[in-house]
């Protein structure tokens, strides 16, 4: 943003009254809010390919390393007993 401009607007701030400052701020506030979420869910679409499948992890198809983590608290309580 140019100086100049932005010395035009801190000039109009001035004139404002506690209340509309208050009621700018939330605006502001709102504008931005909007424009981080837009942001994120662009990102968020950037990274998934579009009309193609993504893969997704399932514990429920895990069963090799159920088996590995009983193994190992198996040979963990004969360590404990031993």
């Amino acid at each position: 943003m140019a100086q100049a401009t932005l010395n035009q607007i801190l000039n109009q701030l001035d004139m404002l009254e506690p209340e509309e400052l208050e009621q700018l701020t939330q605006a502001i506030d709102k504008r931005l809010s909007q424009q981080k979420k837009a942001k994120s869910v662009q990102q968020v679409a950037d990274l998934i390919p579009a009309n193609q499948d993504c893969p997704i992890w399932s514990p429920y198809d895990a069963f090799e390393a159920a088996e590995i983590m009983l193994s190992v608290l198996q040979d963990a309580k004969k360590q404990d007993h031993a």
